[in-house]
């Protein structure tokens, strides 16, 4: 049996591109009988925008994962193997998103988010496998991804070369 754990990490354009590929899809809907060709055109641009997504695939039988990006259902990316990541963790992020309007009006967002990440044995190389918001299905996910692939769930604790060590004195 072949265990493929497939996640949807994040849209690959950011949230306004996304809604404005909902109102390209809507309008080019309203206008498919008066101008065809004007109209699949922005239907097309409208799915490009709404559904591209960043995403992994991870081959757990085969201990190979596939970091991808989705573009009209076709996912590209690499097949790698994952055997020098001994570890699952959980990081925890603030994700700070900032904007201004044409009037000079600031509009910013903040929100904490959790990865779960493989990570390898010093903890200096990591996969991104999946962003949540809350820390309890972070946890729940990643207990159950640590089985699942036979790693350790540890904290994120990275080794500190002494040549780094020197630079902080």
């Amino acid at each position: 049996m072949n265990k493929i754990f497939n996640n949807k990490i994040y849209n690959f354009f950011p949230d306004v591109f996304v809604y404005i590929g909902y109102i390209l899809i809507l309008t080019g809907i309203a206008f498919i009988i008066e101008k065809s060709f004007f109209s699949i055109l922005l239907i097309l641009l409208g799915i490009l925008f709404s559904f591209s997504y960043v995403g992994i695939l991870i081959d757990m039988t085969n201990n190979i994962y596939k970091n991808y990006f989705s573009f009209f259902g076709i996912k590209k990316g690499v097949w790698k193997t994952y055997n020098k990541f001994t570890d699952i963790c959980i990081l925890e992020f603030n994700q700070k998103n900032k904007g201004y309007s044409r009037t000079g009006l600031e509009f910013s967002s903040k929100k904490l988010i959790y990865r779960i990440c493989l990570l390898d044995s010093n903890h200096q190389n990591k996969i991104l496998i999946n962003e949540l918001k809350s820390k309890e299905k972070a946890i729940a996910q990643a207990k159950e991804l640590s089985v699942k692939m036979n790693k350790s769930l540890n904290v994120f604790n990275p080794t500190i070369s002494d040549s780094t060590r020197l630079k902080r004195r």
